[in-house]
């Protein structure tokens, strides 16, 4: 049997384009460092990446950064309260976003991210009055529960 030379080089080209548009484009997040059940409280501090088992998929969660810190330091008597402005990197089976979110003092606070409700619990230390906190000091508390079905958009 003889192949036409002319037919399995354009082949073999095919074939390495379309080899190549298989692999994922998208961002995707490190490895997590631990894994929790969804609805579970953890705490993770400016790095860590946490694993949320949830019924659809794994959802990753990693705090990327604190962008600002204002909060009334303890112990003073301030005018407003302030709030820290945290960065999450959450990614669901969709894609992965970046996130930004004020915390509030006292922490609570939460954020819908695709088919996820991501609550802040707390941020850790408080501020201290003449203190800087060194960013990777910060400890958050979040709690991750899906809401909807990953990946399926809800009619």
């Amino acid at each position: 049997m003889r192949v036409r030379t002319s037919l399995v080089l354009p082949a073999v080209v095919a074939v390495a384009i379309l080899w190549g548009c298989t692999g994922s484009s998208s961002a995707t997040l490190p490895d997590a460092d631990l894994f929790v059940t969804q609805g579970a409280p953890f705490q993770i501090r400016v790095g860590e990446t946490v694993g949320v088992e949830t019924p659809s998929a794994i959802v990753l969660v990693q705090l990327s950064d604190v962008l600002d810190d204002s909060r009334c330091p303890v112990n003073v008597t301030c005018i407003e309260a302030g709030h820290a402005t945290v960065r999450l990197a959450v990614q669901t089976a969709l894609a992965v976003q970046d996130v930004d979110i004020e915390v509030p003092p006292g922490g609570e606070t939460e954020v819908v991210v695709e088919e996820v409700t991501v609550t802040v619990l707390g941020l850790n230390p408080e501020a201290q009055e003449g203190v800087t906190i060194n960013l990777l000091d910060y400890l958050i508390a979040l709690r991750v529960v899906q809401t909807g079905e990953l990946g399926l958009s809800q009619q």
